[in-house]
Formats: structure tokens, sequence, C-alpha cells
């Protein structure tokens, strides 16, 4: 048994080098700019961007950008 955790993102760059160089997790995969798969503690990390209401379910949207962002300075 694995278990995966799926980690909505602002933008994937920024969260994919976060998770790799700071935090040591090693990309397995990318797909189209819109996800990423890292491998990190034992587990998978599913990286992925937010988007837009669909029209099956139009009430459903991505966590606003001001909530739960976190910055790094160097």
């Amino acid at each position: 048994m694995e278990l995966t955790h799926i980690l909505v993102v602002a933008e994937i760059a920024p969260a994919r080098t976060f998770y790799r160089d700071v935090l040591g997790a090693t990309v397995f995969r990318e797909y189209g700019g819109t996800s990423c798969v890292l491998q990190a503690f034992g587990t998978w990390l599913l990286l992925v961007t937010g988007g837009p209401p669909t029209t099956d379910k139009p009430t459903v949207t991505s966590p606003s950008r001001s909530i739960g962002i976190a910055s790094a300075t160097r």
C-alpha cells in the first residue's frame, strides 16, 4: 500500500522547487506544467494547479490565493 497526498498549488514551478530543493523530494514525473509527481518521505506527493469552476460543478473553485500562502525569501 502506498499513500499519495494531493496538494493544490497556485504555481507548479515554485512548489516543485520547494519540495525538491528544500525538503529533498525527488521529481518522478511532470505533466504539462499543471501537475507534478514527487517521491518524498516514503510517500508520493501530487502537486496540481487549481482551475476555474466547471459546468458540472459551477460552485467549486480553487482556494483563494490569499489563503494559506507561504512564501520564502532567500
